[in-house]
């Protein structure tokens, strides 16, 4: 799972490069769908990253922001890799606000077990 974050002048730019990524890792979507971010989306989805500071600028979020599927021999790994180099490339080009993340992915297996119940609550895991 990958979910380009709270970007307000660059989500544009982080789609592309992250699916230029994905290609280059042999990761593809499987399965792409947009959630609208509210504070009570973010009390429930992470409560432990529910800041001040974040609810505080819930506005500034982008209305709806893309939660994609990623497949491919291991995913999970190679999109915390991904994670770390569009940040970086986020930084230099100045795309990222030093308090919000670029991207999301789960970390492990049982955090995109939690995240899909919440992006694709009527849908199976594949």
């Amino acid at each position: 799972m990958f979910k380009p974050d709270a970007i307000w002048h660059g989500l544009e730019q982080v789609e592309a490069v992250a699916r230029a990524m994905l290609a280059q890792n042999s990761l593809t979507i499987s399965k792409m769908a947009t959630v609208r971010v509210t504070e009570q989306f973010i009390l429930n989805l992470w409560p432990q990253v529910a800041s001040e500071i974040l609810l505080e600028r819930i506005s500034e979020i982008p209305e709806e922001l893309p939660v994609w599927i990623i497949e491919g021999d291991q995913a999970v790994h190679k999109l915390g890799e991904i994670k770390k180099a569009l940040r970086d490339l986020a930084r230099q080009e100045g795309w990222y606000d030093k308090h919000f993340r670029v991207c999301h992915a789960p970390d492990t297996l049982q955090d995109v077990l939690r995240e899909w119940k919440v992006f694709f609550p009527k849908d199976q895991l594949p």
